[in-house]
């Protein structure tokens, strides 16, 4: 969504949507965006939760302020600040998640083996252009949701 983060995550008519503050104070952009697709999902009041608070799927906010989420085998690190910390060695996740234009070195993700790497709708359009030219130098696989749409992953 433009200017925002948000992941959901759907069992059955249950939600779990885990987003930014800018998406919660900004009522008409979670209509448009969100709230017809979890209805179509027969899914009235989904959970609501902001990235770093506790919620219901596994997630542990690490030393340099950045989150790991995991829900059902799946492995996400939303980065929305410089990444301070690297594994040891490969490190397997499913997504990483570039947010809020976060200052990151291309190969700092080295080490780090994703299905994509993920630009998304919080990110400034240079910022985006930008990190898709830089990725692309180290062969790493790039999602922009603002040109792609949302990342449905069906379990």
């Amino acid at each position: 969504m433009r200017g925002s983060s948000a992941l959901g995550f759907i069992a059955k008519q249950q939600a779990i949507l885990v987003t930014d503050s800018t998406l919660l104070a900004d009522r008409q952009n979670y209509s448009f965006n969100i709230q017809n697709h979890l209805w179509e999902a027969g899914i009235t009041v989904p959970a609501l939760h902001l990235f770093g608070d506790p919620v219901a799927i596994a997630g542990k906010t690490l030393p340099d302020g950045n989150q790991l989420l995991v829900w059902q085998g799946k492995k996400i690190l939303y980065l929305h600040k410089p990444l301070k910390l690297q594994p040891v060695s490969t490190l397997e996740l499913d997504y990483i998640i570039l947010a809020q234009n976060v200052r990151l070195k291309p190969e700092a993700l080295q080490p780090f083996k994703a299905k994509a790497i993920v630009l998304d709708g919080s990110n400034k359009p240079w910022y985006i252009k930008r990190m898709k030219q830089e990725l692309a130098k180290y062969n790493l696989p790039v999602y922009d949701v603002t040109t792609e749409g949302a990342i449905v992953e069906e379990l």
